[in-house]
């Protein structure tokens, strides 16, 4: 119960983070980035306490689907996070990995699923689930990044630069 209830909470946090974020780009405004990005780190804590309540017990981590692509997309949130703290921000994949967060965690909540667990998990099946969750997470934002770099290339050679644009990092540096 209390797992769902945090569900929702990250939910709240990652929409806040998104309006705050999509707000930053009308109007240049740079407390508005700020506030995202605060929204972002809280909706990630919330998103980790949920996680760790719900594999707190040894050996019954839930591996269901739901499960495990609400962990990827956690991984990918808080990626993109901590790159706020590196000289090369990727902050801005949030306009995308955020809201796909959103859909992820309402099917989390929404669809009731029968836990799957690992029961007696070796250490290579689990240095395999981590490996493939970070493998997906930071693949996912090389997508969105190549998504980036196909549209800024689309308006460039159109000569039509629009605020979503111009927000965007410079080709070069998506490069």
């Amino acid at each position: 119960m209390y797992q769902n209830l945090n569900l929702l909470i990250a939910i709240g946090l990652y929409l806040s983070a998104t309006v705050f974020l999509y707000l930053s780009i009308d109007r240049q405004a740079q407390q508005w980035r700020r506030v995202a990005i605060a929204c972002t780190f809280a909706g990630a804590a919330i998103h980790c306490f949920a996680f760790w309540q719900q594999w707190e017990v040894p050996g019954e981590a839930n591996v269901s689907l739901p499960s495990l692509m609400s962990l990827c997309a956690l991984v990918v949130v808080l990626l993109v996070s901590v790159s706020v703290f590196a000289r090369n921000n990727l902050f801005d994949a949030s306009l995308v990995a955020l809201p796909l967060t959103i859909l992820v965690l309402l099917v989390e909540w929404l669809l009731p699923t029968q836990n799957i667990t690992l029961d007696q998990a070796s250490t290579g099946t689990t240095v395999h689930i981590i490996s493939s969750v970070l493998a997906f997470g930071f693949l996912s934002i090389a997508s969105v990044y190549a998504l980036f770099s196909a549209i800024i290339d689309h308006f460039l050679r159109a000569h039509h630069l629009n605020a979503l644009v111009r927000s965007l990092p410079p080709l070069v540096l998506l490069e």
